[in-house]
């Protein structure tokens, strides 16, 4: 038998047959699949460290390098607490999981993750550490706006919209009232402070929970994709 050590983050949990369960972790390495056995028993010594809201080591075996792995052993290396304090922070937590667990052929967001988790953690607003994420994670993906001036004609004055599906800010003379809403000046002035800093940046609460909804309009309207995760941390606000 091969020995297999992980360590990283639940971010999907199936359940599988009466008591086991499949998990998939996010690691430094990428995403990683493993069974475990009993794992929903009682008696279960690994259960307390095989949760979400959780940093912890794994040990799994194998027959060979590539075929499928059972847990052995789980340890908690580091818990996080807010989560099990704040609903919004935990779905926040939850959103960022399963967004990472369906790209993670495309990108690896462990060090991402771990960042908001600290952030979260550290009692920052969830939704300015969910915007950051998603910058994040457009940028990884290829889908980074362009801020240097309107992205239709380049003009750097008189910027009354933004659209992500267009990619960046609009210009009076290029403002198309059937495809583009005008926006407040002061959100113009926070989204691109926000798109420019490559730090977690503080928005406005109230501002935040603008930007949150046009990520959530382009995942649902352009991508297709996440907008029931979006949904469930608006529910929780």
């Amino acid at each position: 038998m091969i020995e297999h050590k992980y360590v990283g983050f639940i971010c999907n949990i199936t359940n599988y047959q009466e008591n086991d369960a499949i998990y998939n972790v996010l690691t430094a390495n990428g995403k990683q699949s493993f069974k475990a056995r009993g794992i929903k028993k009682i008696t279960s010594k690994n259960a307390t460290s095989c949760n979400y809201f959780m940093l912890s080591e794994f040990i799994t075996s194998s027959k060979t390098e590539n075929s499928k792995q059972t847990l052995k052993q789980a340890c908690n290396i580091k818990i996080y607490k807010k989560p099990l304090e704040d609903l919004l922070v935990s779905s926040s937590y939850l959103f960022i999981c399963n967004i990472l667990n369906n790209v993670s052929q495309e990108i690896n967001g462990f060090d991402m993750a771990i960042e908001c988790f600290d952030l979260l953690e550290k009692n920052f607003y969830p939704i300015n550490v969910l915007n950051y994420f998603l910058k994040n994670l457009c940028n990884s993906l290829g889908y980074a706006p362009n801020i240097t001036g309107c992205v239709n004609c380049g003009n750097k004055t008189n910027l009354i919209s933004f659209d992500f599906e267009s990619g960046g800010f609009i210009c009076s003379n290029c403002f198309d009232s059937q495809r583009y809403h005008k926006i407040d000046a002061n959100i113009l002035k926070d989204l691109y402070l926000f798109l420019k800093e490559s730090k977690y940046f503080d928005l406005d609460r109230v501002h935040s929970n603008i930007i949150f909804n046009y990520y959530r309009d382009f995942f649902k309207n352009v991508l297709n994709l996440f907008y029931h995760y979006f949904d469930f941390v608006l529910k929780c606000m």
